[in-house]
């Protein structure tokens, strides 16, 4: 039987550097199977890429704000191609890689870049491709994109750094308040804010443009936030479908990954069955939309009249052990095991 040589990038150079070693971690410890072997490459915050032969590639922790990249029993390391393999070089060998897992969120790893590399060095991965992945990490594109497709998005606007801005009042007129700032290109809502008068308004600009060159400024949408998972090349397949309810305030950081108590995750969802079926045939057009492949988390926000709109695209959804995106799949009777499992195979 051939064993398959994973290559699982980690870390990274994006604001969700942790999150990425925490989904790691998380994969680690269940994918033991003879038909694997791990090869563990972290990327730390200066960008060098390091192997880790022994697979020990933590400090030891394992929750989002304390873990970070061991350095200990590492090797500098780069991906060539050669004969049209992609082979792992570091000081005291080399590795044929059958297969790219990159578990890395956000910039550089979730943006088309290093799904570019991969297509280069002739490695397979698992995920979105080129296309689909620079389209989703741009809220602003995306949105263009599902528009096209008559697909609905919540009313907003983009600014880029430099350019007028308008004012709370102005905006006020336009949108329904409160308003939220976003970012464009960052995910786990690194550098989101609400804000409700001029001065909230300024400080949430300058969070957003330390983090980013162009800004989304969006309505109030006031529903439940409903998310779906896909899976699948060709035929993907939507997943039941959950709800995330915050005990105040919108689905932060700190909600999703440092305070249990700030959030709870209702797996199914409790929704009538034509409205699960309308959101999980909206998902699956959403993903057909930006060429998606593998698999991705669509988040939805639904509205009391049974209207939604998309709020988001993950390209690659976190897989902590307390994320949606796997735990969707559960519901679905596909343990967190089977479904890394059917993500290398598709890939």
């Amino acid at each position: 039987m051939k064993v398959y040589n994973i290559a699982v990038f980690t870390g990274g150079l994006s604001t969700e550097h942790q999150i990425s070693l925490v989904s790691a971690s998380s994969i680690q410890s269940v994918l033991k199977s003879s038909e694997y072997t791990l090869h563990i490459i972290g990327i730390d915050d200066k960008g060098q890429w390091w192997y880790y032969p022994d697979g020990n590639f933590t400090n030891g922790h394992t929750d989002v704000e304390s873990i970070a990249l061991s350095k200990q029993n590492r090797f500098q390391t780069y991906i060539v191609n050669s004969d049209n393999k992609a082979k792992l070089v570091y000081a005291d060998g080399e590795v044929l890689l059958d297969v790219a897992l990159p578990i890395l969120h956000g910039f550089g790893g979730e943006d088309g870049r290093i799904q570019g590399f991969f297509d280069i060095v002739g490695l397979k991965y698992v995920g979105c491709g080129v296309m689909a992945s620079a389209i989703a990490i741009d809220k602003q594109i995306t949105k263009d994109v599902l528009r096209g497709a008559n697909i609905p998005v919540a009313d907003g606007i983009a600014i880029s750094k430099g350019s007028v801005i308008p004012s709370f009042d102005e905006l006020s007129l336009k949108f329904d308040l409160p308003l939220y700032i976003k970012p464009a290109c960052q995910g786990s809502s690194v550098g989101v804010s609400c804000v409700t008068n001029q001065k909230e308004l300024d400080a949430a600009l300058n969070i957003a443009f330390d983090l980013d060159y162009k800004v989304l400024i969006e309505g109030c949408v006031q529903g439940r936030e409903i998310e779906c998972a896909i899976l699948g090349n060709e035929n993907p397949k939507a997943s039941p479908l959950g709800e995330v309810q915050t005990n105040g305030g919108f689905y932060d950081f700190n909600s999703k990954y440092v305070d249990n108590n700030a959030s709870k995750l209702i797996i199914p969802a409790n929704l009538t069955n034509e409205v699960k079926l309308k959101i999980q045939q909206y998902a699956l057009k959403a993903f057909k939309a930006i060429g998606g492949c593998g698999l991705a988390r669509i988040d939805f926000l639904l509205r009391e009249d049974g209207s939604f709109v998309i709020n988001e695209i993950n390209t690659m959804p976190g897989f902590t052990p307390i994320s949606m995106y796997p735990k969707l799949w559960q519901e679905a009777n596909l343990s967190y095991t089977d479904l890394v499992k059917t993500l290398i195979e598709l890939a």
